[in-house]
């Protein structure tokens, strides 16, 4: 995760990077999960973080268009 470096989005963008490397990690995990159970389990949590993300950067370009 933390190997991601800088990321920039404009103001209106919302989650929609995060949500991209949630459907990566999450297909990494479907295809890991049936022979090693443990490396999916680790990719479900990173998905969870960036769904979790993508919806705080959701809400905050709601407000931003509120304002």
């Amino acid at each position: 995760m933390n190997g991601r470096g800088v990321s920039t989005r404009g103001s209106y963008d919302g989650g929609r990077k995060e949500r991209k490397l949630a459907d990566k990690y999450r297909a990494a995990a479907a295809d890991l999960r049936d022979e090693w159970p443990r490396t999916g389990k680790v990719l479900d949590r990173i998905v969870a973080i960036y769904e979790s993300h993508a919806r705080r950067e959701d809400n905050t370009a709601e407000r931003r268009v509120q304002e």
